[in-house]
């Protein structure tokens, strides 16, 4: 509780730190064990409806910032993935606000996403 009562910037910053650590660890396991599985284990279909449901949890005026955390920490086929998972279950009117947000984030990454989804182009 003295923590957040008045906050020491030195501790909070080893807080944050080690939190940064454990999170790392947490998602190099991720990619290590659960990603292979699901993808053996689910279709595209499965694993766009996966990320739907997980999207969906996120508050809306949270998912600027959702994107600019996630998309750096996929490889340009899993940003191709959840794109396009995006751009078929987000309603037309909320994608177009949503991918200006995707390109300011992968930046010189945009021109090969776009050309794995040309359908971006017209959205």
């Amino acid at each position: 509780m003295r923590t957040l009562k008045s906050p020491d910037p030195l501790l909070a910053t080893r807080a944050t730190a080690v939190l940064n650590s454990h999170l790392r660890i947490h998602l190099d396991k991720e990619d290590v064990h659960l990603y292979p599985i699901l993808k053996e284990r689910t279709t595209i279909n499965q694993q766009v409806s996966i990320g739907g449901v997980m999207s969906s949890k996120i508050p809306p005026e949270r998912f600027p910032a959702a994107i600019k955390w996630l998309f750096p920490l996929l490889s340009l086929n899993d940003q191709v993935v959840v794109t396009k998972g995006w751009m078929t279950f987000m309603p037309p009117q909320v994608f177009a606000n949503v991918k200006p947000l995707i390109k300011a984030t992968v930046a010189q990454g945009w021109d090969m996403i776009t050309q794995r989804i040309p359908e971006l182009n017209d959205k």
